[in-house]
């Protein structure tokens, strides 16, 4: 399925003969009947918010997660919060007492094969009790250093993976009712490597995005390092922000500048995509926020200057921007996250609300604060997406709290 990022695009008309015309005039009346009636269900759309009148600790949202229980968490700049969708109970760091997390600023949330949750702050890794509703602190290194965690991951080998900043990576493993946690080797003569992310693949093999050393690749105890460099099929930034893999098992990596690189499995290097001045058919804008792969196995690429598209076949991309005259164009060019819901709606955080598309009528959907209008949108600048009970959309905002659709 092909489609254009604009609604339509006037064509010269050869001449017509009076069936044709009728024809025309048919398929006109279809279109604008079919395009007014999707506008007009857009009305009627409104959201649930959750912010510090509720008692969430804290309007801006970094982190959602929900646990396998259905229990959702929400990391802000002031306290952990864990929703039962009723009641929230704020969990915040208390100098005095050594049961409370080690720190307010939340980074990371996951929950382990045994279903045990963590969480990394600016002050550490904290495991949850749930029995007594406080949190075990756990010291990665020898001394109690105290280490920020950025990342976590827990992988297909029930391993639970740790990014920390100036530290590097760390693993942590069980042994029955036991745990080690591990460094992982990473061959850099420098010693404070901080990590932004981790992806494992369909080949199991596990990705480290690093800030400032590029990428890590690490598979069957060896670990090969790529990094910005002045060959020309080196990765192209050293700053990671996405990775991601396609259908096709096609390895991307998005970049703070240096634009798309896709992974060679054959010689193991890096085809680049970056934004070419005079042409169109190239990446939009070199900063890469995130990456996703819809359905219809189309790849999309959020940036600071919109939407694009990937042809396999042509190895160029379809740019969706923000047009000011098409009320279902994107509602602002720097997208900063991307998700697809299970029933193949998509939703692009921008810096002017969500902007969901659906690929049925090749139209954007606008999600927008309205400030006469209490039930919008709370804040337009949108950091984070997530998708509960198979049917609820969770926006988090920048400042304005937590959002449900």
């Amino acid at each position: 399925m092909t489609f254009s990022a604009e609604i339509f695009k006037l064509q010269p008309l050869k001449s017509l003969n009076h069936f044709e015309l009728i024809k025309l005039s048919l398929l006109m009346t279809l279109f604008f009947v079919s395009f007014n009636s999707y506008s007009q269900k857009l009305v009627g759309d409104r959201f649930n918010h959750l912010s510090t009148k509720d008692g969430l600790s804290q309007k801006t949202v970094k982190v959602i997660y929900q646990d396998r229980v259905g229990v959702m968490w929400f990391g802000t700049q002031e306290g952990l919060n864990r929703y039962d969708g009723k009641n929230i109970v704020v969990f915040r760091h208390s100098e005095n007492e050594l049961t409370t997390i080690t720190h307010n600023v939340i980074n990371s949330i996951e929950e382990d094969s045994k279903g045990t949750l963590w969480i990394g702050t600016n002050g550490g890794l904290n495991r949850f009790l749930p029995a007594k509703q406080q949190f075990e602190r756990i010291s990665i290194v020898d001394g109690d250093a105290v280490i920020r965690v950025n990342a976590l991951y827990s992988d297909s080998n029930n391993d639970l993976w740790i990014g920390t900043e100036n530290y590097g990576a760390f693993k942590l493993t069980y042994e029955e009712d036991s745990f080690q946690i591990i460094q992982h080797e990473i061959p850099l003569k420098e010693s404070k490597v901080t990590i932004s992310s981790f992806f494992e693949d369909s080949r199991n093999r596990l990705w480290i995005g690093t800030e400032d050393y590029g990428v890590f690749l690490s598979e069957h105890e060896k670990v090969t390092h790529f990094k910005m460099s002045s060959f020309e099929d080196g990765i192209t930034h050293d700053t990671v922000r996405t990775i991601t893999e396609d259908s096709k098992g096609q390895i991307w990596i998005g970049t703070r500048g240096g634009g798309l690189n896709q992974f060679n499995e054959i010689n193991r290097t890096f085809e680049h995509y970056k934004n070419e001045k005079n042409n169109e058919n190239s990446l939009s804008h070199n900063r890469v926020y995130d990456i996703i792969e819809d359905q219809d196995n189309r790849l999309w690429i959020a940036t600071d200057q919109g939407l694009n598209i990937y042809d396999h076949e042509s190895k160029t991309f379809t740019r969706v921007v923000h047009k000011s005259s098409q009320s279902s164009s994107l509602s602002h060019n720097r997208v900063l996250s991307a998700y697809e819901d299970r029933s193949g709606l998509l939703w692009f955080g921008t810096m002017s609300g969500v902007s969901i598309w659906n690929p049925r009528d090749s139209a954007f959907k606008h999600i927008r604060n309205i400030s006469e209008d209490k039930e919008t949108l709370n804040n337009n600048t949108v950091y984070s997406l997530t998708e509960v009970n198979n049917k609820e959309i969770l926006i988090g905002t920048f400042g304005g709290g937590l959002n449900s659709y």
